[in-house]
This record gives structure tokens, C-alpha cells and sequence, in this order.
């Protein structure tokens, strides 16, 4: 990004569900130590995937068409509020079947 540009804030949130997906999944499903950078990017790939259908399915229509919209704050608490359950469901769906600690 050219400096002086401001960053597109829905990036960063993107960003930050990316990541506390990809952690829930990392605590449950190790890659291998030995594991190259192609099995991190196909995980990366896949996590976002995973993250774009589950917010999408969040999002009015009308925000999904037109992009300069403001996404409200309650939208917003509503993605988080999933975001942070979908991590805590790989969690506890680890734990029951003796996964991650």
C-alpha cells in the first residue's frame, strides 16, 4: 500500500478473522513441522474461504452490491459474534474428539 493511502478498514477486519480462524484451526489441525510454504498457503486459502461464506451469509444484499457502503456497527458485532463462535466450535469440536487441548 503507497504510503499516505489509507487502508481499507473491512481489509483489516478481514484480516483479523482470517488470523483467529486460522489459529483455532492451526490448535486443532497442525500442519507438520516440516510442512513447505504451499500447505500454509492452501490453509490460508481455505480459512479464507471459510470466512468469506460464513460472513457473506451475514451481509444484506444491498452492502454485498454496492461496496462504498458503511457496514454498521451492529453488522459488525454480528460478524465478530460469529467469527469468534466458528473459532470456538473447531475448539470444542477438537476437544470432544480428543484433538487439541
Amino acid at each position: 500500500m503507497a504510503e499516505g493511502q489509507d487502508e481499507n478498514p473491512l481489509q483489516s477486519y478481514y484480516e483479523w478473522q482470517v488470523t483467529t480462524v486460522m489459529l483455532a484451526r492451526d490448535l486443532v489441525e497442525p500442519l507438520p513441522e516440516d510442512a513447505d510454504e504451499d500447505a500454509a498457503g492452501l490453509r490460508r486459502m481455505q480459512v479464507e474461504r471459510e470466512v468469506s461464506t460464513m460472513t457473506m451469509q451475514l451481509v444484506p444484499a444491498e452492502l454485498q452490491q454496492n461496496p462504498n457502503l458503511d457496514w454498521p456497527a451492529e453488522l459488525m458485532r454480528a460478524i465478530s459474534a460469529a467469527t469468534i463462535r466458528y473459532a470456538n466450535h473447531l475448539l470444542d469440536e477438537a476437544a470432544a474428539t480428543g484433538g487439541a487441548s
